[in-house]
């Protein structure tokens, strides 16, 4: 498996392009080959493709707003292309939409021509989860209408796994259930702490099974999984390169 970095952990450190040509510098120096661009600044997709050359850092997947997804599709594709992106997420579901069942099949109606358009020119659309997805309406969970009301090739699933757990539910489970639509995981762990409760936490520092989430992701054949952290207890970077060295210490990974 191909382990990135999710840049939206380093948010606060990517406000300007100097940031970000900084935050990649920093991640390669870690051993990462693979990054997420998400929750940094617009930078041109030229200059980027740049940056991401220039320190071996490859990126793999975005996060993009939703209004652009299904406005200005073509233009994304093509900022995407320019430095080599094969895979659009969208970081979450927008609010309108989230409320019930309605709001999922309406959300389902207005993506459907964008992750089409996509599919039909060498892109995919992704979905980023978190725990709402899992509130069940009338029998079913938002996951469930997204699975059911669009195809492997319209809808890839950006599966976080401390979102799955915060939701009560099962992530291995759900890496199983979503075989063949996750190109792209989210790996961060969930432990607890006497003074603040329930924090996130560096991969195999928290209380999640990680061997069995590895395991079910070689099973599946997920070919990416990137290292997230929101809230981090200590530095960022550092964050990133514990859960990097604590997964290589006990995984095959690139």
């Amino acid at each position: 498996m191909k382990i990135g970095a999710q840049l939206f952990t380093l948010r606060d450190y990517g406000k300007d392009e100097a940031g970000v040509a900084k935050i990649f510098e920093r991640i390669a120096e870690m051993g990462y080959k693979y990054a997420q661009y998400s929750g940094l600044c617009f930078v041109a997709p030229q200059r980027l493709a740049e940056i991401s050359k220039q320190t071996g850092v490859q990126i793999v997947l975005t996060h993009s707003p939703f209004s652009r997804i299904v406005n200005d599709t073509e233009k994304l594709m093509e900022e995407h292309a320019v430095f080599g992106a094969k895979h659009i997420g969208l970081g979450c579901m927008p609010e309108e939409y989230r409320k019930d069942a309605d709001g999922y099949f309406r959300f389902v109606e207005t993506v459907l021509p964008a992750a089409r358009k996509m599919a039909e020119n060498g892109f995919k659309f992704h979905y980023h989860n978190h725990h709402m997805e899992f509130e069940p309406f009338n029998g079913k969970t938002g996951m469930q209408i997204l699975m059911e009301n669009m195809n492997k090739d319209e809808l890839g699933f950006i599966l976080d796994t401390y979102w799955v757990q915060f939701a009560g539910a099962d992530p291995i489970e759900w890496i199983y259930k979503l075989e063949g639509r996750i190109d792209c995981l989210h790996l961060k762990d969930m432990t607890v702490l006497e003074s603040k409760g329930q924090v996130m936490s560096e991969i195999y520092e928290g209380n999640m099974n990680f061997d069995g989430i590895f395991k079910a992701s070689a099973d599946t054949k997920i070919p990416y999984a990137f290292v997230e952290q929101d809230v981090c207890q200590r530095d960022p970077f550092e964050s990133l390169k514990i859960s990097l060295d604590n997964i290589a210490a006990r995984q095959n990974i690139d």
